[in-house]
């Protein structure tokens, strides 16, 4: 069971089409639903806090492709 400042069912998926560059574009689309308590708070989060929410949602996914690209 969650806990009560846990996100519900948070679900990444990427997607990739040829660019008109040559390379490939990459879209990252995250679908987050908050329980009532985050909800009520995510106005109000901004600074610090906001910066560890953004790092863990975007920058660590966008990380991990680039490893994976990297890598081959």
């Amino acid at each position: 069971m969650a806990g009560r400042g846990d996100l519900k069912d948070p679900r990444g998926s990427w997607t990739f089409a040829p660019a008109r560059s040559g390379g490939t574009l990459a879209t990252y689309a995250l679908d987050i639903r908050l329980n009532r308590a985050l909800a009520l708070l995510r106005k109000g989060v901004r600074g610090p806090a906001e910066a560890r929410v953004r790092t863990l949602l975007v920058d660590r996914p966008l990380e991990g492709l680039k490893r994976v690209a990297e890598d081959g």
